[in-house]
């Protein structure tokens, strides 16, 4: 089943495509802000690393910027975000004015078109302002009970730096939901398993995960492929039960 995130959209690429043809309409003053801005450029150190594999070798001179605790990691995110702020500021006017305009045109309600799995028919909403929506599923039957399946605002409360449903999936005894979240925005998802009926979600403990995850026959069996952190490709499977 589909991974549903955040109803988050922001024009960012065309703001920053039209920084620059902008700013030779502004008044002198702020056309300086934004060429002072470019020259102040942040500039990644280059520190080789020489890697071994497959009978060759390769060097990487940005290898460094992988460990996100390095505080020169944070220094040079820093100053990237300062640049961009600086470079964006003369037309920040126009770019709220977009933002104000896309949002007044967006449904501020919105549901997904229902399909039916199991036995059971899945729709995802959004309700009123939300952010994340919240997955339900009823019976296929005239007058079943409908049922919360993943409400992804609460799940994700507590959570304000960054918070990703990746892929999610229902036992084959409908009584459990077993899905994926990113926490950092590095595609490293960490596992969950929550009890529909009762609410309860538990933390597997199993970290740097893709997000594909599929139940066993036996509704108590998950699989899913780890990663490490320096490549993606899958490298080992897990089982749960």
């Amino acid at each position: 089943m589909g991974g549903f995130s955040t109803r988050r959209f922001f024009a960012f690429g065309l703001a920053a495509a039209g920084a620059v043809p902008l700013a030779s309409r502004l008044p002198f003053s702020s056309a300086n802000a934004v060429e002072a801005a470019v020259r102040a450029i942040p500039i990644a150190p280059v520190v080789p690393k020489t890697f071994k594999a497959f009978g060759g070798v390769r060097t990487d001179n940005y290898d460094w910027l992988r460990d996100r605790k390095d505080p020169r990691v944070v220094s040079y995110l820093d100053a990237e975000n300062a640049y961009a702020n600086a470079r964006l500021e003369p037309i920040k006017p126009l770019v709220d004015e977009l933002a104000a305009e896309l949002k007044a045109r967006e449904a501020q309600e919105d549901a997904s078109v229902p399909a039916t799995y199991n036995g059971y028919v899945y729709q995802h909403r959004f309700s009123q302002g939300a952010q994340y929506p919240y997955i339900v599923r009823h019976k296929d039957a005239p007058g079943a009970r409908e049922e919360i399946v993943l409400d992804v605002g609460a799940l994700a409360a507590g959570h304000p730096q960054h918070y990703q449903l990746g892929s999610w999936t229902v036992s084959p005894d409908n009584r459990q939901v077993a899905f994926a979240v990113d926490f950092t925005g590095g595609r490293e998802f960490r596992i969950f398993v929550r009890s529909i009926e009762t609410g309860e979600t538990v933390d597997q403990g199993i970290e740097n995960a893709s997000s594909d995850l599929v139940f066993a026959a036996d509704s108590d069996t998950l699989s899913m492929c780890a990663t490490s952190r320096r490549h993606c490709a899958p490298t080992r499977f897990g089982f749960i039960g």
